[in-house]
């Protein structure tokens, strides 16, 4: 019995030990399999990371086009803007510009009109003023003959060419 008991605890040792052994490989690969699976996994977010990554660098880039080209859109409108203000500013400017010409001729020949008529009102100012001395001088002359010619008084001369004057005045307005 003792030699099988020294056997029974010898191959129960031995058991021990290969199991001892065969448990820690079986654990060995399982912390490998465990190890190689996180390596996988890490290796799957590390991928997933650079796909966002890309994808994040490729929709900034996108949006930067699309900024850009708002930007430029709008510039484009604003200039058209700007350009159509200015041409109605420059067509406001000449149509002022006419209407000042315009102006300046209208008042350039009211000045003509006003200097002809300024001539015309003097040319006939000194007509009557002439005529007015040409009066006075047959008027004078008339008495003289009538103050001769009667035997009237110079007052008394006077009245009688005063009304006769006064009679062929009414005659001609009459007509």
């Amino acid at each position: 019995m003792t030699i099988e008991l020294l056997i029974g605890i010898g191959a129960a040792i031995l058991g021990g030990i290969v199991a001892f052994f065969t448990a820690n490989k079986v654990n060995k690969a399982k912390a490998d399999v465990h190890t190689e699976q996180a390596k996988a996994k890490a290796k799957a977010i590390e991928h997933e990371a650079e796909i966002l990554l890309q994808n994040s660098k490729t929709k900034v880039k996108e949006l930067e086009l699309e900024a850009k080209r708002e930007y430029e859109e709008k510039g484009k409108q604003l200039q058209k803007e700007h350009d159509q203000q200015l041409l109605k500013l420059q067509q406001k400017d000449e149509n002022l510009n006419n209407l000042f010409k315009d102006e300046l001729k209208n008042i350039t020949h009211e000045k003509d009109e006003l200097k002809k008529e300024r001539k015309d009102f003097e040319r006939q100012s000194l007509e009557i003023k002439s005529l007015k001395q040409e009066y006075q001088v047959k008027m004078n002359e008339a008495v003289e003959i009538l103050e001769k010619s009667a035997g009237l008084t110079k007052s008394e001369a006077k009245e009688v060419v005063l009304k006769k004057a006064e009679e062929d005045s009414r005659a001609e307005i009459a007509h």
